[in-house]
């Protein structure tokens, strides 16, 4: 399993790292909120450890960032609050699990298990539709629809024909754009 842990205190940062790392999981970690969204959008980890308040972008902003960018990592949100309202708050972003601090170890590696167990289909796509999208990067398109969903949510980019032909004439289990000689050598 693969963590990315952001927090901005080393200290708290190293032993948890170390920890996870005891527990057999490979994990990177951020100090600030600019530097735990760079990561996360250019590797894949498959649990994402946001602290709520991290300096240069706060951990809120992370979450909604990478909800809107459809990272499929899962995200645990760690926050400080004493009440009810900065889990909820949190949970409301997007995040799949939020967990108070102080907390114990032993629970933080059973809720990135689980979450980790789960596989999840991209955010907004119906399960019976996970295969008709195809993706590089950070692109991706809805083949049914013939419509790449932007960055902005609001914002549709039309596909004309011409683009989704090749893809008619690969398996429809493929779900990665191909390259120019992988079209050629399917057709």
């Amino acid at each position: 399993m693969r963590v990315l842990v952001a927090e901005d205190h080393a200290k708290l940062a190293q032993t948890v790292a170390a920890g996870l790392r005891r527990e057999g999981m490979a994990v990177d970690t951020a100090c600030d909120g600019q530097e735990a969204l760079h990561d996360a959008l250019v590797t894949s980890y498959d649990v994402i450890v946001p602290d709520r308040d991290l300096p240069t972008l706060h951990g809120d902003e992370v979450c909604r960032r990478l909800i809107v960018r459809w990272c499929e990592s899962r995200i645990l949100m760690l926050t400080a609050a004493s009440t009810i309202e900065d889990p909820v708050a949190g949970l409301g972003l997007g995040a799949d699990d939020c967990l108070p601090k102080p907390f114990a170890f032993a629970e933080l590696v059973a809720r990135l298990r689980a979450l980790a167990r789960r596989s999840r289909p991209p955010r907004g796509l119906p399960h019976d539709q996970r295969d008709a999208l195809m993706r590089t990067a950070h692109l991706r398109a809805d083949l049914p629809q013939r419509q790449a969903p932007g960055l902005q949510p609001q914002r549709q980019l039309p596909l004309p024909y011409r683009q989704m032909w090749p893809h008619r004439h690969l398996p429809s289990s493929s779900r990665i754009f191909p390259t120019h000689r992988g079209v050629a050598l399917t057709i």
